[in-house]
């Protein structure tokens, strides 16, 4: 949780800076499976989204049987882009403008779930600054300088879901 959220490791009262960039991605086992518990809140709270990628296409399906992705070399892999590259486009994220209004609407979202008697335990702050920043992040892959809304309502499930241990739909 300390890499995940302070970007460094302390081992025996020593703190070590991780390089960067530094990210986690992790999965999760449906929560039936057997030695598979739910994170608490607090750690939850430490991941920017919650995606469900489902199952591959037939054809995606026999092409994984076809070509046994477990002996295949890392080698024959190639980057897509450089630490650089991934650096300079973080930067980016942090030069993105974003109304005062759309501000108060992720602060109106983030309130709303702490408020709705459906929900144990609503969005924390750390989940308020994830929409932003994925928002953010959204506006830079559209080659955009500001936040538009549908940056935020295209992020709003994923960012927020992954705060919630149970399912969460939105209805119009």
């Amino acid at each position: 949780l300390e890499a995940m959220n302070e970007g460094q490791v302390s081992i025996d009262g020593k703190t070590h800076k991780l390089a960067q960039p530094f990210f986690v991605i992790a999965t999760q086992n449906p929560f039936e499976f057997e030695g598979t518990y739910f994170l608490p809140e607090s750690q939850l709270d430490r991941f920017l989204m919650r995606l469900h990628l489902g199952y591959p296409s037939a054809e995606d399906e026999a092409r994984v049987l076809d070509i046994e992705p477990a002996r295949t070399k890392l080698g024959e892999i190639s980057p897509v882009m450089t630490a650089t590259d991934l650096l300079e486009l973080q930067a980016l994220v942090h030069q993105v403008r974003v109304d005062p209004a759309l501000i108060e609407y992720i602060v109106r979202l983030a309130t709303a779930t702490r408020t709705n008697d459906q929900l144990q335990v609503g969005v924390s702050p750390r989940g308020s600054l994830a929409l932003i920043n994925a928002a953010k992040a959204t506006a830079v892959l559209q080659q955009r300088d500001y936040v538009v809304p549908d940056d935020i309502l295209s992020n709003v499930l994923p960012v927020f879901a992954q705060t919630f241990t149970g399912r969460i739909e939105v209805t119009a």
